[in-house]
């Protein structure tokens, strides 16, 4: 638990439950983050837990396939990234 005293540092009573209460606001925002972090990766796996079903045993119909899954992929790395530094 976090408490500050005015005699260690100095700080008004005022000063103190402003700065409780703005790290309240950023640990729920922090935990508002990381729920909808959870939810979309769970959807993330969801999609990548389909299995991969040709219809035609064709090298286009792979090709296909291969673009779909490295655009999920690309997608899944762009998010990531942006999600780490929100």
């Amino acid at each position: 638990m976090l408490t500050l005293t005015r005699k260690s540092h100095g700080a008004s009573p005022v000063y103190e439950v402003r700065k409780l209460k703005e790290t309240l606001v950023t640990v729920q925002q922090l935990d508002k983050n990381m729920s909808n972090l959870r939810t979309w990766l769970s959807r993330v796996e969801g999609e990548l837990a389909k299995p991969i079903i040709y219809s035609i045993c064709h090298s286009d119909e792979i090709q296909r396939k291969l673009a779909e899954h490295q655009v999920v992929g690309a997608f899944i790395n762009k998010t990531t990234i942006t999600n780490i530094y929100v």
